[in-house]
C-alpha cells in the first residue's frame, strides 16, 4: 500500500468517498514527513477527519474531538478551539496530543499527560489544522481530527 492509499482496518478496501478524500488530501500536502503524512491519510479516510470513530476499531465514540471541527472559508482566518480526548477506556494512562498543519513537515506537541482531558487552544486553529492523539508510552496513534473547511455560499 502506497502513501494515500487508505484502507480502513478490517475492511481490506476503501469505503465510499475514501478515494476522493485521499486524492484531495494528496493534492493539498507537500513536504510533510512520511509518518505524519501516512497518519493523516489513514485516519482521515477512516473517519478521523471531523467525523466520529478512530482507525483502531475502538468504541464508536471518538477518542479525540475538536470544536469547532469545521470552519467557513469566508470566516476568520484563525480561531480558538476546544480539544478534548478520552483514551482511558483503552486502559491508557498517558497520552500526547500533537498538532500540525497540512503542508508543514513536523507536528508539535500540544499536550502530554492524563488520558482524559480538555484544553483550549489560542487563536491559531485554521482549516487544515490536524490534531493527533498518541499513546505516550508506545507512540501508537489512537485517533486524529482535521479541521475542515466549508465553502462560502
Amino acid at each position: 500500500m502506497g502513501l494515500g492509499e487508505a484502507v480502513c482496518p478490517g475492511s481490506g478496501r476503501r469505503g465510499p468517498g475514501q478515494e476522493r478524500e485521499a486524492a484531495a488530501s494528496r493534492s493539498r500536502l507537500s513536504g510533510v514527513r512520511p509518518i505524519f503524512l501516512a497518519s493523516a491519510f489513514a485516519l482521515t479516510a477512516c473517519g478521523g477527519g471531523g467525523e466520529s470513530g478512530s482507525a483502531y476499531g475502538v468504541p464508536s465514540n471518538p477518542l479525540l474531538t475538536v470544536v469547532p471541527g469545521t470552519l467557513s472559508e469566508c470566516g476568520p482566518e484563525a480561531v480558538v478551539a476546544e480539544v478534548s480526548w478520552n483514551a482511558s477506556q483503552l486502559g491508557i494512562s498517558s497520552v500526547r496530543v500533537e498538532v500540525g498543519q497540512l503542508g508543514n513537515s513536523e507536528p508539535k506537541v500540544f499536550f502530554v499527560g492524563e488520558s482524559r482531558g480538555s484544553m483550549l487552544t489560542e487563536q491559531w486553529v485554521r482549516v487544515g489544522t490536524i490534531f493527533i492523539l498518541v499513546d505516550d508510552e508506545n507512540g501508537r496513534i489512537l485517533d486524529s481530527r482535521e479541521v475542515l473547511g466549508v465553502p462560502c455560499l
